[in-house]
């Protein structure tokens, strides 16, 4: 297990995403406003980097190998959500598990008996969603198994500095995303499905400080 270093996260706001048709306001997306952003860096960051990703034979798929990932950034996917872990556990308190499995996790914390997985994606998207794959492109169905899903994002990173700026949007429950969310196709032309959860519908982010905060 790996203990990030303790911080405390700076109060922000998301503006919500400003369409416009013929010079006025069409449609406002996703605006919250108190969303919770934390630095990430040094050993935290490093450890991000450098972890062993997880095998996904469970499923059968080539998703995982990453959409976002490139020739110059082979690791870009893996060591995102691994930067998301890092924030979410400096401000809690709650301990990364590096542990290398070959079939993957089933969630990437858990206290009191409740699980929680964190989705961090690449950079604010206009879209202003956090996005949960449920069936990988090979038709698996990828069924939800934790309690807590969260929603953040990374704002910035410098790879030589060994920086990430974190925003962690909030949180829902699997109750509410299996009651309120249908499969809808993933973006870009991918073949996956995935639930999509507005930000809007997030519960606030604070909350997990008392929900998951371990001293």
């Amino acid at each position: 297990m790996f203990y990030a270093s303790r911080v405390e996260p700076k109060v922000i706001s998301i503006e919500p995403h400003i369409t416009t048709v013929d010079g006025r306001i069409a449609k406002r997306i996703g605006g919250v406003d108190e969303a919770l952003a934390v630095t990430v860096s040094g050993d935290d960051y490093r450890a991000a980097r450098d972890c062993k990703m997880q095998a996904s034979k469970k499923t059968g798929s080539s998703y995982n190998n990453g959409l976002g990932n490139t020739v110059d950034d082979e690791k870009h996917v893996e060591r995102t959500g691994r930067i998301g872990e890092m924030a979410l556990s400096s401000i809690t308190g709650c301990p990364v598990d590096l542990t290398y499995r070959e079939c993957g996790d089933n969630m990437d914390f858990e206290t009191d008996g409740v699980t929680y997985d964190i989705k961090t994606a690449s950079g604010l998207k206009p879209y202003r969603l956090g996005l949960i794959m449920v069936r990988n492109p090979e038709g698996f169905e990828m069924p939800l198994k934790c309690d807590i899903y969260i929603v953040a994002y990374v704002a910035k990173e410098d790879r030589e500095a060994m920086t990430a700026d974190v925003v962690i949007v909030g949180y829902q429950t699997k109750e509410w995303l299996l009651a309120n969310c249908k499969e809808v196709p993933g973006m870009l032309n991918s073949l996956h499905m995935n639930f999509e959860l507005p930000y809007s519908e997030l519960l606030p982010a604070r909350d997990l400080l008392e929900m998951m905060r371990s001293e």
